[in-house]
């Protein structure tokens, strides 16, 4: 399982036009979860005894 970019929606219960579209938006989104942009993170083994990146990694 990999971490994916967050759905943001602003205010959505200010205009319920608004609110409709967002809701859309996001069914389609989970229904795409596979094609969503991935955030990438550095597996654990890239870190030093202090948990800061190593310098190779930077």
């Amino acid at each position: 399982m990999e971490p994916i970019e967050p759905f943001i929606a602003w205010t959505p219960s200010h205009d319920e036009e608004e609110r409709e579209r967002y809701l859309e938006e996001y069914k389609k989104r989970l229904h795409n979860l596979s094609e969503s942009p991935s955030i990438p993170y550095h597996p654990s083994s890239h870190y030093d005894e202090h948990h800061q990146l190593k310098t190779e990694y930077r």
